[in-house]
């Protein structure tokens, strides 16, 4: 919206502190007047924990709906080669690496969601990114010296176990025996 990078600057201006403003995401099919939803399902303030929102998938932002300063990049990229998951896993490394996040909790943000979107993917060729990018968060968390890391864990856990049966449901056996075999899991647990 016109207002998304002055309402976000203003942000910066306000909590210096702060890595990464976020905003709300509306998608719409085809044109404004057909809206689909608010992305986020629940209201941002300044005491959001962000990546607990982020991994509970309550609270996701898509790329363009983030402002982030330059210099709270260091060495985070986005991974190249994955089909999904990059931007999640991108916003993940940079708040696991201690990014402050803050937000404007209006919608600055519309979306559009057409046949041709990477959410539209077949799950047969989505999956073994999403997977790879759990992989990868769960091993950060390992050695994240947080004192909520337990719960991130937990909360990452749940999201691998859906993403789990639906790697189940579609025939991808391979990725579903590689996932819990990192977790050392044995298939009756999930």
């Amino acid at each position: 919206l016109p207002n998304k990078l002055q309402d976000q600057i203003d942000k910066f201006e306000s909590e210096v502190s702060t890595d990464m403003v976020v905003c709300k995401t509306r998608y719409f099919r085809d044109n404004l007047n057909n809206q689909l939803g608010i992305l986020q399902k629940v209201e941002f303030s300044d005491n959001s924990d962000y990546l607990s929102l982020y991994l509970s998938r309550i609270g996701v932002w898509c790329t363009n709906s983030a402002l982030i300063k330059k210099s709270s990049l260091g060495e985070v990229k986005f991974l190249e080669g994955q089909i999904d998951a990059h931007e999640w896993l991108f916003f993940l490394k940079l708040m696991i690496n201690g990014a402050k996040v803050s937000s404007v909790n209006v919608v600055l943000v519309n979306k559009r969601i057409h046949s041709s979107s990477i959410g539209n993917l077949n799950m047969k060729l989505k999956v073994p990114s999403l997977l790879e990018s759990r992989i990868t968060v769960y091993n950060m968390l390992l050695s994240y010296e947080h004192e909520k890391r337990l719960d991130y864990i937990n909360l990452l856990i749940s999201d691998i176990n859906s993403l789990l049966r639906t790697a189940a449901k579609n025939g991808l056996f391979s990725e579903y025996l590689k996932t819990i075999a990192v977790f050392k899991l044995s298939i009756y647990q999930f």
